[in-house]
């Protein structure tokens, strides 16, 4: 197996900058990047020659407290930034929280692109059911997708998710980083792939009523079956890593005219 290669200081960002103080006066940088921990991808990923033409705001850095309301953008951070295009990569972890290891009573469900079920006895949960609990876990995510494309004039966009890592076992090596979670083993690939693509489901619906086109994982970064290769893996698990950022910056800049 390929050895994931990481951009963080541990698992988790230390996010201990104080609140920043914005100017009067903007910031102008072309692109504006708004989302939480799979901004780091790309933030890892920029060369020297791209800095200048991206701004990214992770929201969940304190210094950036004074742009948000719990994590929903506010007219502070359109004062704050008059960019040319604007790119969320807001949510994205949620399947992950449902999948990434087996649930106590291990389930499954028939989706439109995979009948196939998981080996094993498992409960069957209608496609309906599993719809309406993603569209309910992914509301706070479309608020706040809804309020970052009611801010700017200047087009804005969706960057899904990078999909599941197709072998995560090094995962169980560490078993405490997931607490009690790891007990019952990894969830099954196909239930991973599923739980991705209807998360996908409600963000290209969401942003679909909104008007805002959607930017899909990068196809060289995928396997035959729609994993992420290893190569483009966060040794966390669950994140891209730098490499897979450095091959989203091109498809930024040239949607958002701001190379």
């Amino acid at each position: 197996m390929v050895k994931a290669k990481s951009d963080r200081p541990g698992r988790l960002p230390a996010f201990d900058t104080p609140a920043r103080t914005y100017p009067e006066a903007p910031v102008r940088r072309p692109v504006l990047i708004v989302g939480g921990s799979h901004t780091l991808a790309v933030r890892n990923g920029l060369s020297r020659e791209q800095r200048p033409h991206i701004a990214i705001i992770n929201l969940r850095q304190p210094k950036f407290a004074s742009l948000f309301d719990e994590e929903v953008p506010t007219p502070a951070l359109a004062r704050a930034f008059q960019p040319k295009g604007v790119i969320s990569m807001i949510g994205g972890n949620t399947h992950h929280a449902y999948g990434l290891f087996e649930h106590p009573e291990p389930y499954d469900f028939v989706a439109p692109e995979n009948s196939a079920l998981a080996e094993g006895r498992r409960t069957i949960i209608p496609y309906a059911a599993m719809l309406a609990m993603m569209r309910v876990s992914l509301a706070r995510h479309c608020t706040a997708i809804s309020a970052l494309k009611s801010l700017f004039s200047c087009p804005v966009y969706q960057i899904l998710a990078p999909p599941p890592i197709c072998d995560v076992r090094f995962l169980l090596e560490e078993p405490g980083t997931f607490g009690e979670r790891a007990q019952y083993g990894l969830a099954p690939v196909s239930l991973r792939l599923k739980l991705f693509n209807l998360q996908n489901r409600v963000f290209r619906s969401h942003c679909e009523e909104l008007g805002m086109p959607v930017i899909e994982p990068p196809a060289e970064a995928l396997d035959a079956e729609g994993c992420l290769l290893p190569q483009f893996a966060d040794p966390d698990g669950t994140h891209a890593n730098s490499d897979y950022g450095h091959l989203l910056v091109p498809r930024i800049l040239e949607t958002n005219h701001g190379a």
